[in-house]
């Protein structure tokens, strides 16, 4: 006689549905740690978010403190003073005065402000601006910084060309018993001026440019 060795017991059917029914409670405890990772990432994702932002807002800041110190506050009335007495120079030499070449010196570093805008972009400041924006600013800070390499380079033509006669007086400059001056002198004349008009034109358009970056700094402030 055969004999049945299954367990069709109430007991044996409820151990058999007791890992089914944690199914849905295991599943869903999955989903909440699931939601918690992401919620924490998510959370630390803004954190740093901010942070980089807050980091850039404060590039910014020190930007326009640097257009109102350095090119606003000083490189403006400087430009302006050595254009009015490039123009007394010129009085001077028109009506046969024999005046000393005329020329300026930027004093301290002769390298341009480039480098405040690679620090603002590496900083994130491109996240905060508009591309457009950024694009202006970039080629407003490349033309900053030409600007300072043409200074760079009218200083060291003033070294080589002026400085050699400043201990020999007018008549190392000017054609022998003329009250012109050597065509090597009166060509520096020109660049002198050429120099003074063209720093003038790019400073003047600093004061747009600091406008639009408080105007960000402030939105972001909000």
């Amino acid at each position: 006689m055969a004999t049945d060795t299954g367990d069709d017991s109430p007991q044996s059917e409820s151990k058999r549905a007791r890992p089914l029914k944690a199914l849905p409670r295991l599943a869903f405890e999955l989903i909440i740690v699931f939601l918690g990772v992401w919620g924490a990432l998510w959370a630390e994702s803004r954190r740093e978010e901010a942070k980089n932002r807050e980091k850039a807002i404060r590039i910014a800041e020190a930007m326009v403190t640097n257009l109102d110190t350095v090119v606003i506050g000083w490189a403006e009335p400087f430009i302006a003073e050595q254009q009015a007495s490039f123009a007394g120079w010129k009085e001077s030499y028109e009506r046969g005065d024999r005046p000393l070449p005329f020329f300026f010196r930027v004093g301290g570093g002769e390298r341009g402000p480039g480098e405040v805008w690679d620090a603002a972009i590496s900083a994130g400041l491109i996240d905060v601006l508009d591309p457009a924006l950024v694009s202006d600013l970039g080629n407003f800070y490349r033309e900053l910084d030409g600007m300072a390499i043409r200074l760079s380079r009218y200083h060291a033509r003033t070294e080589e060309l002026i400085y050699p006669g400043l201990g020999e007086g007018v008549e190392w400059y000017y054609r022998d018993g003329s009250a012109r001056l050597e065509p090597e002198y009166e060509g520096f004349m020109l660049l002198t001026e050429e120099v003074l008009g063209e720093w003038a034109k790019r400073n003047s358009w600093t004061p747009r440019v600091r406008d639009i970056l408080s105007a960000v700094i402030e939105e972001h402030r909000r």
